[in-house]
């Protein structure tokens, strides 16, 4: 029995403090004020309602309900709304100078805008006829160079060539015949004319007379050949015709 007893005092001071939680909740978030515990504690003392309790209760409604937007009044202030046009804000319709107006400002702003990048392009035209002005001197400079490397190697190649030329040809000039007709058989034809026609006429028919067999026959007229426009002199001749004749005869 006691212990029946306890239990149900533990469950009235759960039931209280439940009770005073919800009163502490309600009065912390505004659902519960001074204006609806009045409100309620009229309705718990009175049978019906009382017709100021009514007006109490509508009046904290309006308070908590929000108010509904205003709708805009269909007069002819609607007219005036604020408008865009290129790009600038008016405040009422803009009439049709102001409008030719504003579209002649954005013609000549595009105009201007034009002229700029036209100006922009004329400059760098000018700057790329200075680079290239600049480009075709130096390559002209570079070409001029060239040209005379090439002809300075040239006239180096050819003075040393001529120098050897010339130990060569002092060196054969005191060869005998039949070895100087030995080295000119393994000699290309034009290089053998520089040299016959280099030596003196005698020593070179004595040369142009060993060739009498028809193999080296036929190399010696080449060579003549060659020769023949410096003019071959008639030494030389004579020996070709005197090979001519006896031309079966062993090489």
């Amino acid at each position: 029995m006691r212990t029946l007893r306890s239990f149900i005092i533990l469950l009235l001071a759960l039931n209280v403090l439940l009770g005073a939680g919800l009163v502490v909740y309600a009065v912390a978030t505004g659902r519960l004020n001074r204006a609806k515990v009045l409100a309620a504690m009229q309705m718990l003392r009175h049978r019906h309602t009382p017709p100021h309790l009514v007006k109490n209760v509508a009046a904290l409604w309006k308070k908590r309900a929000p108010a509904p937007p205003a709708k805009p009044a269909a007069t002819a202030a609607a007219a005036v709304v604020p408008s865009t046009f290129l790009g600038q804000h008016f405040t009422r319709p803009a009439s049709s100078k102001r409008r030719l107006a504003l579209v002649r400002q954005a013609m000549e702003l595009e105009n201007l805008r034009l002229e700029h990048a036209a100006q922009e392009l004329r400059l760098q035209q000018k700057l790329l006829d200075k680079q290239r002005g600049k480009t075709q001197f130096a390559l002209a400079s570079i070409t001029k160079k060239a040209a005379a490397f090439k002809k300075a190697v040239a006239a180096e190649k050819t003075g040393a060539h001529n120098a050897a030329f010339k130990r060569t040809l002092s060196i054969y000039r005191h060869m005998q015949p039949r070895q100087l007709k030995t080295i000119f058989m393994g000699l290309p034809p034009q290089q053998v004319a520089s040299y016959l026609s280099a030596m003196s006429s005698q020593h070179a028919a004595k040369v142009v007379a060993q060739f009498s067999s028809r193999q080296s026959a036929t190399f010696i007229r080449k060579v003549l050949q060659l020769m023949r426009p410096s003019g071959t002199p008639s030494a030389i001749n004579n020996s070709v015709a005197a090979t001519s004749v006896g031309g079966g005869n062993p090489g």
